[in-house]
């Protein structure tokens, strides 16, 4: 009898030491989705924010929930989840990249947060490329379209993440932009 009691003490401590099973973004996402109060969207958008794409599907689950809901918490969240990719996981550098060359400003702006953490190689003529952009108006105020102040915001996170990536290399077109 001792000997079982002490079974179950031993599996309870060590259950109680191991750590808990990270979540899905998969599941995350379908939580948010799925929330019908302030309270379980914002829990979600925690769980999202602290919870880095580990597949490509994790990573097109993250993709949808930036895309369709483009307010700020929501969009904040989907990029602290990008921020925490581990440099090893080149299996999402192909979705980043197709999420890269996507016409959408906001989707560039979703592959670019992941791609700075990756340091793909096939990506930055790609952010360059975004960078060297002009502008359709004078400043992100001036703009009259949504469309047109999210190209500002891409082409701003371009420059970030150029200067981020490569330094002193990308000062000449840092100073082209703002001067």
């Amino acid at each position: 009898m001792i000997t079982v009691l002490f079974l179950i003490t031993a599996l309870a401590a060590s259950a109680a030491e191991a750590p808990a099973p990270t979540e899905d973004l998969s599941a995350i996402h379908d939580q948010f989705i799925e929330a019908v109060d302030g309270a379980q969207k914002q829990a979600a958008l925690e769980k999202l924010a602290r919870t880095p794409p580990a597949t490509l599907r994790e990573l097109k689950a993250l993709f949808d929930v930036f895309m369709r809901f483009p307010e700020k918490s929501v969009r904040e969240s989907a990029l602290a989840s990008l921020r925490r990719i581990e440099g090893d996981r080149g299996n999402l550098e192909a979705g980043l990249i197709e999420y890269l060359k996507l016409p959408e400003s906001e989707a560039q702006v979703f592959a670019m947060t992941g791609l700075l953490r990756l340091k793909s190689p096939r990506a930055l003529p790609l952010i360059t490329a975004v960078a060297q952009r002009r502008f359709k108006s004078k400043s992100p105020g001036e703009a009259a379209l949504m469309s047109d102040r999210n190209e500002w915001w891409a082409v701003d996170e371009a420059l970030a993440t150029l200067a981020q990536w490569e330094g002193a290399k990308a000062r000449p077109l840092l100073r082209s932009k703002t001067g």
